[in-house]
């Protein structure tokens, strides 16, 4: 016979809010990074052309980097670093 296993959630707290904008947040960052990268890709091709391509590639590179790494955090949960967590 298979003993039945019990896990207490006792030190953890799901707060369906957090969990739905942690959800949101990875969504919203993900669709950013893949838009300014495909911004950045298409300005940088050689056939496009109109006035201050440069910097729209440039700046549309930056903000790749940033939300992209913003996405990796929001996935890795590196939230937790900053948040004070009393329940260790």
């Amino acid at each position: 016979m298979i003993n039945r296993i019990e896990i207490s959630m006792a030190g953890k707290q799901n707060n369906p809010r957090k969990t739905n904008m942690r959800y949101l947040n990875i969504k919203y960052s993900g669709y950013a990074a893949l838009t300014l990268g495909s911004v950045c890709g298409i300005t940088g091709l050689s056939g496009v052309r109109f006035p201050h391509k440069m910097k729209v590639h440039k700046y549309s590179a930056y903000l790749a980097g940033i939300t992209s790494l913003w996405h990796l955090g929001a996935i890795k949960q590196w939230d937790k670093i900053f948040s004070k967590n009393k329940n260790k």
